[in-house]
């Protein structure tokens, strides 16, 4: 049987109250706490017994500190001598237990208790719950601003949309955190005072346990849908990034400690090999993408193969396409296409990027390519269809040559309405805007249709 074990414990800074009881039910159970750390707590095998616990707060010790301070010590030989027994501490927490059925508490001053457990909080746990906050609404406010300036590319994409919902779970629980701190706190300090009574504290462990549970479920269904290839790469190569850098991180400051290095030294070490490893990993990180393909380690070997061309590696598609050459005219028997679609979806919309172009080994047959979006939330088609008309708008600012779209007629598309791009004077091109009734085409052909042609392309795209 094992004789330690270690947990995750969920609970707040805070909360003296929750997680005395909570120690005092895993030592009925026959666990007794050993060691208190930032991601682990370590229980040892006993006899199932009952003893108290006591959390303490020491607002000036430090987490970088290589061992209790000269009046923290003296604080633990105080409540040794009253029979408390140090469990274990981290930062400005401090755990005891106490074997008597009824001790002396350790603490008799409410005003003071609640006092310390503040101080502590202001030096730690407030002001990096602020900062979480704010990066949370940076990064909200900059999926916004994608949104309002790019709708076209963004409103689509699930996994950017959904990137909201993390952030959005941050901003809860960091706000219910310092709420319910803060509510707790100035309860408490009316009752310290007129009535000397320490209030119990009270958390968001369940709020906790939800937001977890949910944040496991929104990973587990973003990397399912990154499909494979780069996307998934880099993805698990970010994770594994901020995995190696909080190790190194961690592992430095506890080497330091256990050297007995000052607690200034220390601090100023961690910060500097912080932003250090933080930008060399992140070069490293890039490097390797840059100069990797990386997606040959999760490409699928049947959607894709790579041929041989003056010296050059190219990839040939196998995707499924709606619409292609073939469809639309004969092509020669010596044609050899590769067909590319990358799929993009999310509750509001969706859209289809598909391209299908020759090889470089015989460049004659004509290729073909198109953007096909479905608008699943109705009022957001006309922001979709003025982003397709607007789209060479700012390269009209930096040429003479003005792109614009003109009508044409919709009839041989079966739509309600149809544009073609034209170029410096009046010179048309063979690209084309197709607006059906929720649903909406952007067509590039290699030559110039056919009204039969146009009729296949909508029987196709839009059945």
């Amino acid at each position: 049987m094992k004789e330690t074990k270690r947990r995750i414990e969920i609970t707040s800074f805070y909360d003296h109250t929750g997680i005395e009881k909570h120690l005092e039910k895993m030592a009925a159970k026959g666990w007794l706490l050993e060691k208190v750390s930032n991601f682990f707590w370590t229980y040892r095998k006993v006899e199932p017994t009952t003893v108290k616990f006591a959390v303490t707060y020491f607002p000036s010790a430090s987490d970088f500190d290589p061992k209790p301070s000269d009046s923290q010590q003296t604080f633990v030989d105080y409540c040794a001598q009253s029979g408390w027994m140090l469990a274990g501490l981290s930062a400005q927490m401090q755990v005891f237990y106490n074997e008597h059925p009824d001790p002396v508490p350790i603490e008799t001053d409410p005003f003071l208790q609640v006092e310390n457990i503040h101080k502590a909080m202001k030096r730690n746990f407030i002001p990096s719950s602020l900062v979480l906050m704010a990066c949370a609404i940076i990064q909200i406010a900059l999926v916004i601003g994608r949104i309002v300036s790019n709708p076209l590319y963004v409103l689509f994409s699930g996994s950017t949309l959904a990137s909201l919902v993390p952030w959005s779970l941050v901003i809860l629980l960091c706000s219910a955190e310092v709420i319910t701190y803060f509510r707790w706190y100035r309860k408490a300090k009316a009752a310290a005072l007129e009535e000397d009574i320490l209030l119990p504290t009270r958390s968001t462990r369940k709020l906790q346990i939800v937001t977890l549970m949910i944040l496991a479920i929104y990973l587990v269904f973003w990397f399912l849908s990154l499909g494979g290839g780069m996307n998934l790469a880099i993805a698990l190569m970010s994770f594994g990034y901020m995995a190696v850098l909080l190790a190194l991180v961690f592992l430095l400051k506890n080497f330091m400690k256990k050297k007995q290095v000052s607690t200034k030294v220390n601090r100023i070490v961690t910060f500097a090999a912080c932003f250090i490893l933080a930008f060399a990993l992140m070069g490293l990180l890039v490097a390797t993408i840059v100069g990797t393909d990386m997606s040959d380690l999760f490409e699928d070997k049947d959607r894709v193969e790579t041929y041989e061309f003056r010296g050059s590696t190219f990839r040939i598609y196998h995707d499924d396409l709606p619409l292609t050459v073939e469809d639309l005219m004969e092509v020669g028997e010596d044609a050899r296409y590769s067909y590319l679609a990358d799929r993009q979806s999310s509750f509001l919309a969706s859209k289809l990027d598909a391209s299908q172009y020759p090889t470089m080994d015989n460049l004659e047959p004509p290729d073909l390519d198109y953007t096909l979006i479905e608008v699943k939330f109705a009022p957001l088609y006309d922001t979709f269809r003025e982003e397709l008309l607007s789209q060479y708008d700012y390269r009209n600012d930096y040429t003479d040559h003005q792109y614009f779209f003109t009508i044409i007629d919709p009839s041989p598309w079966g739509a309600e309405e149809a544009y073609q791009l034209y170029w410096g004077s009046n010179e048309p091109m063979e690209e084309y805007l197709i607006f059906w009734e929720d649903s909406m085409l952007e067509i590039n052909f290699d030559w110039t249709p056919t009204p039969e042609q146009m009729t296949i392309v909508a029987e196709k795209l839009n059945p």
